[in-house]
């Protein structure tokens, strides 16, 4: 691991910028950058999630039932051993009933959430337009609405106990259509803001999402029942809601998700604050990062009634939140490193707007109540085997209250800012960050003109060239239109691989995947298995992904790939075979088990999950 300077630096610039005070006007932001203000207190209020949608809108969540609808054990500790034993919605409400002379009906129905939205129409960089998009989430068992996504002509909201698709048929700005799409997170009353967030659209087109260990019990469009009640997960369905599953288990608080150019998903997840450190994780499909709600349970229990004898938790004793160590139990995943102590919005910078030293870097929101104490810090990894491993970390903006960022089309960063802390509902403001040079760069306005183009007819060579974009958003543009629109996609998607350009190859093979999420096609299929042939591992890797993912695959193929020297490609030939579910795939599992490299955790893992078939 390359982090021990890096933590120490970051802590003495905490201490420093805690010492001083600074605020993001006074501290130094990177050479080149300016900043101001987008909206303030007078245009926002408790704003918690932002996203941009194709017209250059920023949709807001605003969150004002915080400590009278939606509580948390941590500050109404007299009901938590009985949350703790709770299971569902009904038996969270069953369980306000019987509180309901401390928390009152009234009570949980005073306040509302809302999903705002935002616009800058003159051009000078102020909002000067917005509005309600839609509110009335007021119910009991709602909130907090901390999750928003933009996508395809629908804004989504993750908000406890359920994930909504909203849209505006009719332009007014307002939103007609309200549709439940999944219900059943946050069984628990749990700690405050472990909630349902993260919203992002996955590499397959489908949407990836967390919620915190205030637990789930859903049940799926199609019937299957997914039950957790105190743990927290990352889940992915379609776009409508059907085909959920759980893709990750065992987080705390993750509040958002991550991908980076080559579709690994990370999450930086809170720590309880007893001693323990915020994780960045990388989050493998099937994989358990060990927290349960029940060790903070535990913990408290010690602390209060100061019974020294009484054990502590493996969270603590067997030290679970660390980066790997031999007392760890060896079927965790373990964090890639340790950075901020109250993570909340985090975004991986999509490829144009800023100068060349933030290619590949992840930017996390570090939200702990206080502006001295508070701003945005960056991170970068590099792989490391078949996983990651931490390489730097840096301060990119600080004394901020921020609990989420974005990247709009122009190349800015826009940012919440709390201002005064937590309470009420205090002053608040949305401000933005950029690079001027950069931003005028031909990348950053080439992504600009086609991120907010509407796509027509034009001849395949012009797609391929779109699909090796240098900022991935208009890849993942290019990448949708040509699955919904193209009849001739699969064909489209076969020349960007013959291209042999690397970024067109992989948004290719994931354009195939969302082919065959859609239907069994064997155009797609032949196109995946020849390029399981490349010379190029990483392309081997991702189109092994996509056949695993969609049962394409064989157990003969699959052991020809665990012959390779890449341990990406092992890993997603190892999880093609869990998937695969077949007879055939016992003696391949079994000859590899002599050769894996079991230090590796994303080989240890895709092993396990081949064995366990």
């Amino acid at each position: 691991m390359k982090t021990n300077w890096q933590t120490i630096r970051w802590f003495m610039l905490l201490m420093i910028g805690g010492l001083f005070g600074w605020s993001v006007q006074a501290q130094k932001l990177p050479n080149g950058f300016k900043s101001d203000v987008f909206a303030d207190s007078s245009q926002v209020g408790n704003v918690v999630a932002i996203d941009f949608d194709s017209r250059g809108r920023l949709f807001t969540t605003e969150i004002h039932r915080r400590e009278t609808g939606v509580w948390g054990v941590t500050f109404s500790r007299w009901w938590a051993m009985e949350d703790y034993r709770g299971q569902s919605l009904e038996t969270r409400m069953a369980m306000y009933d019987r509180w309901s002379h401390v928390v009152t009906p009234a009570m949980l129905t005073r306040e509302s959430d809302e999903v705002r939205w935002l616009e800058d129409r003159d051009g000078d960089g102020k909002a000067d337009a917005g509005g309600v998009f839609t509110g009335g989430f007021n119910e009991p068992l709602s909130g907090n609405a901390a999750g928003v996504l933009a996508h395809d002509g629908k804004v989504y909201l993750a908000n406890i106990p359920s994930l909504w698709a909203l849209e505006d048929r009719d332009g007014d700005g307002g939103a007609e259509l309200r549709e439940e799409l999944l219900t059943g997170f946050g069984a628990r009353v749990g700690v405050h803001a472990h909630d349902l967030h993260g919203l992002i659209v996955g590499p397959d087109g489908r949407l990836y999402f967390t919620v915190g260990d205030r637990g789930f019990n859903v049940t799926s469009k199609e019937g299957e029942n997914f039950k957790a009640p105190t743990r927290g997960a990352v889940f992915r369905c379609f776009p409508d809601g059907s085909g959920l599953e759980v893709f990750h288990h065992g987080l705390r608080n993750p509040q958002e998700l991550a991908f980076n150019d080559l579709g690994d998903l990370f999450t930086v997840d809170n720590n309880m604050g007893g001693g323990d450190l915020c994780r960045i994780l990388h989050l493998r499909e099937g994989d358990d990062s060990a927290w349960d709600a029940t060790y903070q349970l535990t913990r408290n229990f010690r602390e209060e009634t100061q019974r020294a004898d009484h054990p502590e938790p493996p969270w603590f004793s067997e030290r679970l939140f660390g980066v790997p160590h031999a007392g760890q139990p060896q079927w965790q995943n373990r964090p890639v490193g340790h950075l901020t102590r109250g993570p909340s919005g985090l975004v991986h910078y999509p490829g144009t707007g800023m100068p060349e030293d933030f290619d590949d870097t992840f930017f996390v929101c570090d939200f702990v109540g206080s502006a001295a104490r508070s701003g945005i810090l960056t991170f970068k990894l590099e792989q490391s085997g078949a996983g990651y491993e931490l390489q730097s970390t840096n301060v990119f903006a600080w004394g901020a209250l921020v609990t989420d960022l974005t990247f709009s089309d122009d190349g800015r960063v826009y940012f919440t800012d709390w201002i005064n802390g937590w309470g009420g509902k205090g002053e608040r403001m949305i401000r933005r960050a950029w690079h001027p040079e950069s931003q005028r760069s031909a990348g950053a306005n080439d992504a600009f003109k086609w991120l907010r183009a509407e796509f027509g007819n034009s001849d395949r060579d012009h797609w391929i060239k779109l699909l090796n974009h240098q900022d991935r958003r208009v890849r993942s543009k290019v990448q949708q239109f040509i699955v919904k629109h193209r009849s001739d996609s699969v064909a489209v998607f076969e020349d960007a691989l013959l291209s042999g350009e690397r970024m067109a190859s992989i948004h290719a093979l994931w354009g195939l995947w969302q082919i065959g999420l859609i239907r069994e096609n064997e155009e797609a299929k032949k196109v995946l298995l020849r390029s399981v042939e490349s010379t190029d591992f990483e392309i081997q890797a991702q189109a092994l992904r996509v056949l695993g993912d969609l049962r394409w695959g064989n157990a003969e193929l699959y052991q020809v790939a665990l012959e390779t020297p890449s341990k990406r490609v092992q890993y997603r030939a190892l999880m093609g075979l869990a998937k695969l579910k077949s007879s055939a795939s016992e003696a391949v599992v079994l000859r590899y088990l002599k050769q894996c490299d079991l230090t590796d955790l994303a080989l240890r893992h895709g092993l396990v999950s081949a064995m366990a078939v």
